[in-house]
């Protein structure tokens, strides 16, 4: 396929959004919406707006969109059409897709999380092990917030069930190694359960190669690729002396949008983290005068 090359200027054209003094580095909060996207929705409501599976004109197109979005979807993730499921929001449809998964697992089942996963991707399998009697597990991370495999390997026994793990994670931007913690996952007969919601606007994804069985992505922030090796373009840090949430009121005041939290819903890697800090998240919009400046902002404290 061959690679569009555009301009960063092109790009914001596209945004209304864009257009006032604001930098948006919220990104792992969810991205701006370029105007195409806002034109379709509007499009839709004006012109098709029906129930699916009806006999007539605005159904029928209500029919294709979904049809084109399924198509859409496969090729985006490079899975098939009927493997595509579209749903409220992850965390919804994680919920709803543990349930399924577990009918059948018994009292001592085991479950392994990560230290590293978004709490969308552990309080489902938290809630079912209550109902069940499951064992759910946390593998560790390492100093630098990468995933420990020496441990998860230690962790998995004939009784896993799933090994449920981030692509990438939404708190410190670690990436990890999909295809290998998946062939973990199936040499001890359990399934492969990838949270991909942070990793999907940054680089690419084959659910063919990487081979998970269940993989979640979420479009609110849809964008990219950034090109850094191991991560994905998003900075959990703070600003020695200052609390988080000062810098973050102060960065506003100055035209940059940067959110401040405790856990980012990350919530087994709290003692690892500061009590507070601040997220800087890139999208492929965000301009090099824009990381300049909030670095230079940075600076000035």
């Amino acid at each position: 396929m061959a690679r569009v090359v555009t301009s960063i200027d092109a790009v914001r054209a596209r945004f209304t959004a864009l257009q006032r003094p604001l930098a948006f580095f919220d990104g792992p909060g969810g991205t701006q919406v370029p105007d195409s996207v806002i034109d379709a929705i509007a499009g839709y409501l004006r012109a098709a707006n029906a129930n699916l599976g009806g006999p007539f004109e605005t159904s029928r197109l209500s029919d294709e969109l979904v049809t084109n979005a399924h198509v859409a979807a496969a090729g985006f993730l490079n899975a098939t059409v009927d493997e595509v499921a579209f749903g409220a929001n992850m965390t919804t449809m994680n919920f709803a897709l543990s349930r399924a998964a577990g009918r059948s697992w018994r009292a001592g089942d085991e479950i392994v999380c990560t230290k590293l996963d978004h709490d969308g991707n552990i309080s489902p399998w938290l809630e079912l092990a209550h109902d069940k009697g499951l064992v759910v597990s946390l593998c560790e991370v390492d100093d630098e917030c990468r995933l420990d495999l020496d441990h998860l390997r230690s962790l998995l026994t004939e009784r896993t069930r799933v090994v449920a793990f981030p692509w990438a994670s939404n708190a410190v931007g670690t990436v990890t190694p999909v295809s290998e913690v998946t062939a973990l996952a199936h040499e001890a007969g359990a399934l492969a359960w990838v949270d991909a919601v942070h990793y999907a606007p940054h680089g690419p994804i084959d659910v063919q190669a990487a081979g998970a069985d269940v993989l979640l992505c979420s479009p609110y922030k849809f964008y990219g690729p950034p090109t850094m090796a191991g991560r994905v373009p998003t900075f959990l840090f703070n600003v020695d002396g200052v609390p988080a949430a000062e810098v973050a009121g102060r960065l506003g005041e100055r035209g940059f949008g940067i959110w401040h939290a405790d856990n980012w819903y990350c919530v087994s890697l709290g003692a690892r983290l500061p009590e507070q800090s601040l997220r800087a998240g890139i999208a492929h919009y965000n301009t090099r005068d824009e990381v300049d400046g909030l670095l230079d902002a940075l600076a000035s404290f």
